[in-house]
């Protein structure tokens, strides 16, 4: 017999009159124990949870595989690659790839007669999924971008909002620095708030041509592409 599971007998069974001092102690242990270990539950569901959510966010601002010109470039600079139609094709119709958009990146100054602020534009093409920028639009609305006209239309958080004291319909100039200054104006589309402040007060959404434009690239040049897989378990093996 098990020793553990002897003595616990010997306790619970025994006369009342000769466990009336060991009962009371028995039956708090086993309420400390019980609450315990449904603290430990509930801290590993919270923590489950919270990396889920978080991974959810960093995704949603992302993607789960990034093909991108290899540079040791610290900046958010992108650097031009050229994803070929057959390749984008063929990588698009892998059947556990749920999503591809190319996409690129550029640092920019937005100005404001009170305020100044550093972000980064992120442009997207006619092939971006806006599902999670739905998801978390507080205001406003979500922009079409489509492959004949360049939009000036762009999506802000509620963080650079604030900061800036804009709301949805007012322009916005944005400064690009580089070997001299370039100006472009936007138009504030709607305000999102992801609650993951180290990329709502950075990133702002816009056309991917702006970019193109700035870094005087040809229309095939992007900066990369954007792969989201059905189920992020076989990352590795789509990698």
């Amino acid at each position: 017999m098990n020793f553990e599971y002897f003595v616990a007998k010997r306790l619970f069974v025994a006369k009342k009159k000769n466990n009336r001092h060991t009962r009371p102690i028995l039956s708090i242990a086993i309420l400390a124990i019980a609450l315990s270990v449904t603290v430990m539950l509930l801290s590993f569901i919270i923590v489950k949870g919270f990396k889920h959510e978080i991974s959810n966010k960093i995704i949603g601002f992302g993607s789960h595989i990034i093909i991108s010109s290899y540079t040791d470039n610290q900046s958010y600079e992108s650097e031009p690659i050229i994803i070929a139609d057959d390749v984008y094709n063929t990588i698009s119709n892998v059947p556990e790839i749920k999503q591809t958009n190319v996409f690129a990146t550029k640092a920019g100054i937005i100005k404001t007669k009170e305020e100044i602020l550093g972000v980064v534009l992120k442009g997207v093409s006619s092939d971006f999924d806006w599902s999670f920028f739905k998801n978390n639009l507080i205001k406003g609305s979500i922009f079409e971008i489509n492959d004949s006209i360049k939009s000036n239309n762009i999506l802000i958080s509620e963080e650079v909002s604030r900061q800036l004291s804009l709301d949805v319909g007012d322009d916005l100039i944005m400064y690009f620095i580089k070997e001299s200054s370039r100006v472009r104006r936007f138009h504030v589309k709607g305000i999102y708030n992801t609650s993951f402040s180290d990329f709502d007060k950075l990133f702002i959404m816009g056309d991917i041509r702006h970019v193109q434009n700035l870094n005087q690239w040809n229309d095939n040049q992007v900066g990369g592409l954007e792969i989201t897989l059905n189920d992020f378990n076989k990352l590795n093996k789509i990698n």
